[in-house]
């Protein structure tokens, strides 16, 4: 498997859930791509990147088998002064998709966790955090 085989697992299941939102689908920013205008979005938004952390060496074989790990960061937005409950209602919906799943390619997941809110252009940003790892055999 590889680094991009990874991120293609997690932006797939990440679409899945998007797809099957209830409602009217939130705006998304995703990795390095600008999806969203600040300058005219009102509504509570999501955003997805995906964070590699480390990774590590499994055994001693020739060939040995490595484990990378990294995070998947989804992130609800709500406007400044506007309360939490749009972000909350966001990663609540989200969790479920994400949290404890065995994901396409190999990617595996663990228990998520609601983070610190940051703030920044006005935004108020609210994470929902969820480890992940994948191994790979070293050529």
């Amino acid at each position: 498997m590889t680094s991009a085989a990874a991120q293609q697992a997690i932006i797939a299941q990440f679409d899945l859930a998007l797809a099957a939102y209830p409602t009217t689908k939130p705006k998304v920013q995703y990795p390095n791509r600008n999806g969203v205008d600040l300058a005219t979005q009102v509504e509570p938004y999501i955003g997805l990147d995906i964070v590699n952390i480390t990774g590590q060496q499994l055994d001693l074989n020739p060939k040995p088998m490595s484990v990378q790990a990294g995070q998947i960061v989804i992130t609800a937005f709500c406007k400044d002064s506007s309360g939490w409950l749009g972000a909350a209602n966001l990663l609540d919906y989200f969790l479920p998709w994400f949290e404890l799943k065995n994901l396409s390619a190999g990617v595996r997941t663990h228990s998520a966790v609601y983070a610190k809110s940051n703030s920044a252009k006005g935004w108020e940003g609210y994470p929902l955090v969820v480890p992940f790892w994948w191994t790979r055999i070293a050529t």
